[in-house]
């Protein structure tokens, strides 16, 4: 493959140690000309960011850093060629996540896998990842962070679960955004794509099941009670379904977040009334 010398040396300089990083800064800049040139990306300069990429060490690393890789697998993972490519490297980030990198370091760089390769991010990463633990890890805990599932069409989530039914909508069902906007604060709606997936599953109770175990928020600022009345108002938008079993569950959960929102309130004033 004939590359410039800058590539060259980039290309050399990722096998010594330390010299990744350094590789990829060259690399992200030579994209960065490129795109201002109106220039096209080449196969040869694609894989040369594909080749990066499947060297890349997951230990830990600053959000500004995360960005730069993010945009280097945007621009070199969206062809049907990189198909391989996008599956080892789905493949290697799986296995440092498993054995404790820390996924919120990663949010930008999920969000491009996601949205360029989506059915190999899908099975690669998401359906393969051994825990429900780590699925939450890639999708709640990325705070800023646009959810990786975001760019993801909602017919082609729908049809990749098909494919495995028995699997894989539990899988969507444990980590698709559950309420509009993300699942750390409330909202007052649930979103779009939670309930055309539950219409879609073959087994709705096991997605409700999922949907249950969710509705109390992992964290939240500000007024727990609050947060919980807003997400018991957007559950009731399913409390007139014409299957029964989603009706009853939606009355069911609406009513168990009454309660804890009432007793959130009670530990409140309980609060208070221990400062006067």
């Amino acid at each position: 493959m004939s590359v410039s010398p800058k590539l060259a040396a980039a290309l050399h300089i990722s096998i010594k140690p330390e010299g990744l990083e350094i590789a990829a800064d060259i690399f992200y800049m030579k994209l960065h000309a490129v795109k201002y040139s109106g220039g096209e990306v080449t196969d040869k300069l694609a894989a040369i960011g594909q080749s990066l990429l499947e060297q890349r060490i997951y230990s830990g690393l600053q959000d500004h850093i995360d960005y730069k890789w993010a945009k280097i697998a945007e621009v070199c993972l969206a062809s049907s060629k990189a198909v391989k490519s996008a599956e080892r490297i789905c493949s290697k980030f799986l296995l440092a996540l498993s054995n404790g990198a820390p996924g919120y370091h990663y949010g930008q760089f999920l969000h491009s896998l996601f949205k360029v390769q989506p059915e190999v991010a899908l099975t690669n990463i998401l359906a393969a990842a051994p825990t429900s633990m780590i699925r939450r890890q890639l999708t709640e805990d990325l705070y800023t962070c646009p959810h990786p599932l975001a760019p993801v069409p909602l017919n082609v989530l729908v049809a990749w679960a098909s494919r495995e039914p028995e699997e894989r909508f539990d899988v969507l069902a444990e980590t698709i955004p559950l309420f509009e906007g993300g699942d750390d604060e409330g909202h007052e709606a649930l979103s779009p794509l939670a309930i055309a997936l539950l219409e879609a599953a073959p087994d709705k109770e096991a997605i409700l099941g999922h949907y249950g175990q969710r509705l109390h928020p992992s964290s939240w600022s500000g007024s727990l009670a609050d947060i919980l009345e807003k997400r018991r108002k957007a559950v009731l938008v399913l409390a007139n379904h014409p299957d029964q079993k989603i009706a009853n569950w939606t009355i069911s959960q609406a009513e168990k977040m009454a309660v804890w929102a009432e007793s959130d309130r009670a530990r409140k004033r309980n609060v208070d009334m221990s400062f006067e």
